[in-house]
């Protein structure tokens, strides 16, 4: 979007500039070359990228790190985020839930080595997340090892 608004304001210079040079007026300065103007359109969109989306990771604790030892029940490679969702006993309380860890897009993902096939529900797996705020069964991924293949 920026490089659009660039753009557009540096096609309206143009047609200022033309317009003094055309009217009774002083003038404003030096033609604008039409490869120029092209070359600087196509530079700065060349030259710009879209905003990451981004939301806040407020809701985790990043200054603690757990570890959830249990078996994957679901594993949702999405955008923007994907979900891992992991089987396991609260160590404090031994109850039974399901914890929702959030990862990265799969883009980063990929970057980091994790694909798509990392995982499958039914695996048994070690995951180190910095857990939730309030307390409830979520968690930002930190890493994974996968114990054992159904």
């Amino acid at each position: 979007m920026t490089g659009w608004i660039f753009a557009q304001a540096v096609f309206e210079a143009d047609v200022l500039v033309q317009n003094a040079e055309n009217s009774d007026g002083p003038n404003l300065g030096v033609p604008m070359n039409p490869k120029v103007m092209s070359l600087a359109a196509v530079a700065a969109l060349a030259c710009t990228t879209s905003a990451p989306a981004h939301h806040s990771f407020a809701m985790f604790d990043a200054a603690r790190t757990i570890t959830v030892q249990g078996t994957v029940t679901q594993f949702r490679w999405t955008n923007p985020h994907s979900w891992l969702h992991v089987a396991a006993r609260d160590e404090r309380t031994g109850k039974a839930g399901v914890w929702a860890i959030e990862l990265d897009s799969p883009a980063r993902l990929i970057a980091s080595g994790i694909r798509a096939d990392y995982v499958r529900a039914g695996d048994t797996v070690s995951v180190s997340v910095h857990p939730s705020r309030d307390g409830t069964r979520r968690g930002q991924f930190v890493q994974a090892a996968p114990l054992g293949r159904r």
